[in-house]
């Protein structure tokens, strides 16, 4: 735990690299001191299609989820999407929406099962 889900304009993705955005968040997600480095899960979904605003120019966009277990108390989370957030801006400095969410998961609907080989 955590689940950090990335979605960012195919054109970020381009300019960075996958592993570059998907480094950040993992990095971030580890510095907050929350969770076990071990248990982040980072992944990144890159969006081709996609409309910010009413502008005629497009505005590229990282939209991060990060999903926790319940029992985080509000400050932990806000902690959590600065310090995430953070990551993402120490990428870059041009015209970009960034925005961080932090939702809890719903614990009597989650399952997980690890699978290793023998």
């Amino acid at each position: 735990m955590p689940h950090c889900v990335i979605e960012a304009s195919q054109s970020l993705v381009d300019q960075f690299g996958a592993d570059t955005l998907v480094e950040a968040v993992h990095q971030s997600a580890a510095d907050s001191g929350l969770f076990d480095p071990e248990d982040i899960k980072t992944r990144l979904m890159p969006i081709a299609h996609y409309r910010c605003g009413s502008g005629s120019g497009r505005l590229a966009f990282i939209h991060c989820i990060v999903r926790i277990m319940p029992g985080r108390s509000e400050q932990q989370k806000a902690m959590l999407s600065n310090t995430v957030l953070n990551g993402l801006l120490s990428l870059s400095q041009q015209r970009v929406s960034l925005t961080v969410e932090v939702l809890d998961i719903d614990r009597a609907c989650y399952s997980k099962r690890v699978l290793t080989e023998n």
